[in-house]
């Protein structure tokens, strides 16, 4: 029954490094219980100790034998990955502009590398501040103003009010609003570009 409930967990994508670091933390407490010297605490401590270690080797073992299954080399491409290619070939210049908020940064966090485009602002371009200081006045402003827009009207009136071409927009957030062309658009992302 615990293989079972384990091969469930596995195959719904629990991480095999999240549940060894689990594992190893409750072992480090079991080895505390067990250096009290209490025999009865011992035999239970040295019980569980012995239930993680064959739990994570059932794990491991169905991983490694669903490793050679066809499945996992032909994954369906992602919503996320569609998007970027698209935009990486299509003929759209200028900046992107895209959510930069905590909801959606993981979204977004290799857009540029990914689509070879200049984006309006993202969280890892604070970074150049190190190399330029003068560009902290022009990218914290932008940031702080993007990380507050919420709706679908909030980011087409900013971009249209900084003359931003290219907008990509999660679709949690909405579609594009009327003054915006949809020229891509998938199950998650819609990019818009202005009229």
């Amino acid at each position: 029954m615990v293989a079972a409930v384990i091969a469930d967990l596995v195959h719904v994508g629990i991480s095999l490094s999240y549940f060894a670091r689990w594992i190893l933390v409750l072992s480090i407490i079991i080895v505390v219980i067990y250096s009290n010297n209490n025999k009865s605490a011992n035999k239970v401590a040295l019980r569980i100790l012995f239930s993680l270690l064959t739990i994570l080797i059932i794990v491991v073992t169905h991983r490694w034998r669903n490793s050679d299954s066809p499945e996992i080399y032909v994954k369906p491409k992602s919503e996320r990955a569609e998007m970027m290619q698209w935009v990486r070939e299509s003929k759209l210049n200028g900046p992107f502009l895209f959510p930069v908020n905590n909801l959606y940064v993981n979204y977004f966090n290799e857009f540029q590398l990914t689509t070879h485009k200049p984006v309006w602002v993202d969280w890892k371009q604070g970074a150049a501040v190190m190399w330029e200081p003068s560009f902290y006045w022009q990218w914290m402003p932008r940031y702080k103003e993007v990380k507050s827009l919420q709706t679908k009207e909030d980011f087409t009136g900013y971009a249209t009010r900084n003359r931003i071409p290219n907008l990509v927009l999660p679709r949690a957030i909405g579609g594009c609003t009327p003054d915006f062309d949809v020229v891509f658009q998938n199950n998650d992302f819609s990019v818009c570009v202005v009229k």
